[in-house]
């Protein structure tokens, strides 16, 4: 074995350890996940039975209730990592 080589198997075989932050963090955004869903279905609802314009359209729709939720993603992630970081520091 070369050195390189050596070095190289040595930090294949490390572990992951998750820390606490992080596992809240993967808790927050499963809780995200989960209320991005739930708004995208709402979104997708609304506009296929109750819009004047969409009414019926199944495709027009899914484009808005898709538009929603790409829109949410960011804007909820960042606020929850930091409401995470901030949490965990007291």
């Amino acid at each position: 074995f070369t050195q390189i080589g050596t070095i190289n198997r040595l930090v294949n075989s490390t572990e992951t350890i998750k820390t606490d932050v992080l596992k809240q963090i993967d808790l927050v955004s499963k809780y995200l996940f989960v209320c991005i869903i739930t708004m995208c279905i709402a979104t997708f609802l609304t506009a296929f039975f109750y819009s004047e314009r969409y009414k019926g359209e199944v495709l027009e729709s899914i484009n808005i209730a898709l538009v929603c939720a790409v829109a949410m993603v960011p804007e909820g992630l960042e606020a929850i990592v930091t409401l995470t970081y901030s949490y965990a520091v007291k």
